[in-house]
């Protein structure tokens, strides 16, 4: 090589690999469905999932129902909370016929 010659330098940029079994929940299966942000898993043989905002237990099996209809009716979830509105009456009065 002459002088005039620039060496380029490689570097090897290691993507990472697929996530070790430690990171995965205790079914072993990635989580797919939106609700897994409010719920985390529980380890045992019974499929169980507690909510985390209120702490309550919920039993699902191969489905997410369960967890998305508590997040539905769970007085503790913040959406729910902000969402929250003020129920009024109506501002007109209704006529009556004679």
């Amino acid at each position: 090589m002459s002088s005039d010659e620039d060496v380029i330098s490689t570097t090897h940029v290691v993507a990472p690999s697929t996530a070790p079994s430690s990171s995965l929940p205790p079914s072993g299966r990635k989580y797919r469905s939106h609700v897994w942000n409010h719920f985390v898993e529980l380890p045992g043989p019974e499929k169980k999932a507690k909510c985390n905002y209120c702490g309550k237990l919920i039993k699902f099996k191969a489905e997410t129902t369960a967890m998305g209809n508590h997040l539905v009716r769970c007085s503790k979830h913040p959406d729910k909370v902000a969402s929250k509105r003020q129920k009024t009456s109506p501002t007109t009065q209704p006529t009556e016929e004679e």
